[in-house]
């Protein structure tokens, strides 16, 4: 009797799958597609940033300008997709950790058509959302243009009155697209046709199981962004453009795209923030451990204290600690009040 079930030594497809769904796994947190909008008044770019779950970016400012020219307001609740989407990842990453124990080659078929079926259905969905977002318009908007839609591009860009378009994917997107390409491809592997160029596979792991979740983790765990290192007496503070020397104080930003900002003290990160309009939810701020200064900081996870007594590079005169007992030590012994990171970026 002919068996499809593939003998365990064979294992690379399946390792392909784990990675799948660690790249999968990132997609439920980060954004999945994002419009970028340019105009002359906006030299700094709007962007509509679309998460699995939520809408982002500079949606309040978008919203007040679709009401001049009649298009409706966007609402993370007003759509069903951010109800159902998380739960159909979570399914495709369910689906994939099955397939990798079920180990039978016609379930790799069915899974690289049931991901590419599903990918096509989201993406006829957005653009039918993108449609009716464009043409249904309010008929007493203030600016009204003959015949015009603003139904934004699909994919690429597209000049809609005095705004230019530009859509593409996200991080979260391109994960997303990267593990579709790793379905599609251990399917091919399974079938080990002659132009892949390999012979009969026998990738021996006595532990492949093990392997493949090892390597599930290690595709998640990847995915996650951290400051890079500051190069103390050499770098310069991207707001006073001072060198950053002291270790105590030093913070940096890290952006959605990865990109990192480094700062000599809270007071410049802070006056960074308002003199370029940054959202604290398009970035994450890390801060350094007074305590500990080799340890990094989520500053949204840290207890801050403020002290005229702190000889700060730029008189910041504030200080992280990685908990409220050390913070509250701090202040026993030296002065000082405790302050928490919504209530500095609170101009």
């Amino acid at each position: 009797m002919k068996q499809d079930l593939l003998e365990h030594k064979i294992v690379l497809p399946r390792i392909l799958l784990a990675f799948a769904a660690g790249l999968l796994v990132s997609s439920l947190f980060l954004p999945i597609w994002q419009i970028q909008l340019t105009a002359p008044q906006y030299p700094e770019g709007l962007v509509l940033r679309i998460y699995a779950h939520k809408l982002a970016g500079d949606v309040d400012v978008i919203n007040g300008l679709n009401h001049y020219i009649g298009m409706a307001t966007l609402h993370t609740k007003d759509f069903i997709e951010f109800t159902v989407l998380p739960w159909l990842i979570i399914f495709l990453i369910a689906w994939q950790l099955l397939i990798i124990f079920i180990n039978k080659k016609n379930w790799y078929l069915i899974n690289a058509i049931l991901f590419i079926v599903l990918a096509f259905i989201c993406m006829g969905d957005f653009y039918r959302w993108e449609y009716n977002y464009g043409h249904n318009l309010n008929p007493e908007a203030p600016i009204q243009v003959p015949g015009m839609s603003y139904t934004p591009p699909l994919l690429g860009y597209k000049q809609l009155l005095n705004f230019g378009a530009f859509s593409i994917p996200d991080k979260g997107g391109w994960t997303y697209i990267g593990a579709g390409v790793l379905i599609v491809f251990s399917y091919l592997l399974v079938l080990q046709p002659k132009w892949l160029g390999f012979k009969k596979m026998q990738l021996a792991f006595k532990k492949d199981y093990a392997v493949v979740a090892v390597l599930f983790l290690i595709s998640f765990s990847s995915c996650s962004q951290k400051p890079q290192p500051i190069n103390y007496g050499k770098e310069a503070c991207s707001f006073c453009k001072m060198t950053i020397m002291d270790k105590k104080f030093a913070c940096a930003v890290v952006t959605q795209k990865g990109k990192n900002f480094h700062f000599d003290d809270m007071h410049c990160l802070l006056s960074y923030m308002q003199e370029n309009k940054i959202n604290v939810k398009d970035i994450t701020v890390y801060v350094n451990d007074f305590l500990n200064e080799h340890n990094f900081l989520k500053a949204g996870e840290s207890f801050f204290v403020k002290d005229s007594s702190l000889k700060t590079p730029m008189s910041g005169n504030i200080a992280a600690f990685s908990s409220q007992t050390q913070a509250q030590q701090y202040i026993q012994q030296h002065g000082g009040s405790s302050i928490n990171f919504s209530q500095l970026i609170t101009p």
